[in-house]
């Protein structure tokens, strides 16, 4: 039987693990999931596999034993891990799972990745085109992963995708779910536009994206309102909270209460910069989509069409339309998803 780690700290690879895992329990495949506390609860399902992380050791503990270790780029623990396995348990296959979409990623993953990956033999690709193109240490210049098995596994987890693309169908469920968020918010339903602003947890976020909505916002005529929907590790400091109560909002900005999946099916639109989730927004069937902040990022989006919005005569210009332009065949390219992900990845388990 073979034997797999899979560890993760981060929502993100999160749900790309999880599916990973049913595909190990369909093959009979044993397995472990050391997970961070705020994370393990997505493993709901297969608790008894599930170990939450206490200490480095306590993680080298956990491998020894392995035959494989795939871990997700986020912490710097998972890179004195790694560099203890190649130094006490060499024989142990050691793979990071590169979930982002582009070849150059900012606010830290980067450069995380970069440390971590001279420790790994495989990288496993969620995105499958980044396993022939490479990706950057800083942008434009390529990482040398000259030495290292690049991995194509073409796997985007599209769960959000379907439960919000089901619930924007079902009336009733939209309507109740609208009309719970006006009550809660103490606010007269006069059929405004909802447009939620899903946020990001990195510096380049926190120092300059979400500062430059803000600045967009002040400047606004329009009336819709604006919602922001904070991503799950920013709840604990609260840093855009807290600057957007500094910028003395307007009356039609909310932090929501809702659930990401609940305010998506309920927005009119939604606005983002860099974050993962993105390119399930589409299939999620919101209509008006647009990247917002201090810079154009290139993502799959934004090369499928979709706008960027860095300063107001855009913002007003986009808000105008019932919804944004984007190329369904550019967007299927640029996910490179497999639809034989499932085989590709048990590839990998059963190599000799």
């Amino acid at each position: 039987m073979y034997d797999v780690c899979l560890i993760c700290t981060h929502p993100n690879p999160a749900t790309h693990f999880v599916e990973y895992v049913q595909v190990f329990e369909e093959n009979k495949i044993s397995y472990e999931i050391i997970a961070g506390a705020d994370v393990a609860g997505k493993f709901s399902e297969f608790k008894d596999k599930v170990f939450v992380i206490q200490s480095l050791e306590a993680l080298e503990e956990h491998c020894k034993n392995k035959k494989l270790v795939i871990s997700d780029i986020s912490t710097e623990i998972l890179i004195e891990l790694f560099q203890r396995l190649e130094q006490k348990y060499p024989s142990i296959q050691r793979a990071v799972l590169y979930d982002n979409n582009e070849k150059y990623v900012g606010g830290g993953y980067t450069e995380t990745a970069r440390k971590i990956i001279p420790y790994a033999q495989m990288i496993l690709f969620a995105n499958a085109n980044l396993a022939k193109t490479g990706i950057e240490e800083s942008p434009l210049v390529l990482m040398d992963v000259s030495k290292l098995s690049l991995i194509p596994i073409g796997h985007i987890p599209m769960n959000e995708a379907k439960s919000i693309l089901s619930n924007r169908q079902d009336a009733i469920k939209k309507s109740n779910l609208r009309a719970e968020f006006f009550q809660n918010k103490g606010i007269v339903d006069k059929n405004q536009k909802i447009y939620v602003y899903v946020g990001g947890a990195n510096d380049t976020y926190y120092e300059k994206a979400f500062p430059a909505f803000l600045d967009l916002l002040l400047g606004l005529k329009n009336s819709s309102i604006f919602l922001l929907q904070q991503h799950p590790r920013a709840k604990e400091a609260s840093i855009d909270v807290n600057l957007l109560l500094s910028t003395q909002p307007k009356s039609n900005v909310f932090v929501s209460n809702l659930s990401t999946i609940e305010s998506l099916t309920i927005a009119d639109g939604v606005l983002y910069y860099q974050t993962n989730m993105a390119a399930q927004f589409p299939y999620a069937g919101i209509p008006w989509i647009a990247q917002i902040g201090h810079e154009t990022y290139d993502d799959v989006l934004i090369r499928s069409g979709i706008p960027s919005i860095t300063n107001s005569d855009a913002f007003e210009k986009a808000l105008s339309q019932e919804e944004t332009p984007i190329s369904w065949q550019r967007l299927e390219q640029e996910r490179g998803v497999d639809s034989n992900w499932k085989q590709n990845l048990l590839n990998l388990i059963y190599k000799k």
